[in-house]
């Protein structure tokens, strides 16, 4: 016959290996998100920076004499190239 107090200190240890299991898992699904909302946040930081640096460049345009449309086309043909890789305008 099985021993019938073996059984509760198995289970024990069972639920002992379970819980451990389970506030790893927390900690590394906490973790994972944590890095991800620190690259989302980064993002939004790059593209606030960009925004900013192109609204200076508008400025300096009419600054320099340009007027709104015209410096509105320059930062069309900057932003442009920048996403050809470069490439200027044949």
């Amino acid at each position: 016959m099985a021993n019938p107090k073996k059984k509760p200190r198995d289970l024990c240890d069972i639920l002992d290996e379970l819980l451990d299991s389970f506030e790893m898992m927390e900690h590394e699904t906490s973790q994972a998100e944590k890095e991800e909302l620190e690259k989302l946040a980064k993002k939004q930081e790059d593209f606030d920076n960009a925004a900013t640096d192109m609204r200076m460049m508008y400025e300096s345009f009419l600054d320099a004499g340009f007027d709104e449309r015209q410096a509105f086309q320059l930062l069309c043909v900057i932003v442009g190239n920048g996403m050809k890789g470069g490439q200027t305008h044949a």
